[in-house]
């Protein structure tokens, strides 16, 4: 089975600057676990208050965008 901590890991600090805290780890890990996707989550980070307000200058039309560069970070 794949262990998604490290993916969860990398991905709380490239879209959140940050370590995810017990309860999101073990969120994403379960959903990725559970069939979720990547691009998803990223969705659901880039989107959340947390990051709106960490990178004000992201807004909805580029956000795709933004979430592409962070799977781009997480290779």
């Amino acid at each position: 089975m794949t262990d998604y901590t490290p993916l969860v890991n990398q991905a709380y600090q490239d879209v959140l600057g940050r370590a995810p805290d017990p309860e999101g780890l073990n969120y994403y890990v379960n959903f990725l676990k559970n069939g979720g996707s990547l691009a998803t989550m990223l969705r659901g980070m880039t989107e959340s208050q947390e990051a709106m307000q960490r990178n004000p200058n992201v807004n909805y039309n580029n956000k795709w965008i933004y979430t592409m560069l962070c799977l781009v970070n997480l290779d």
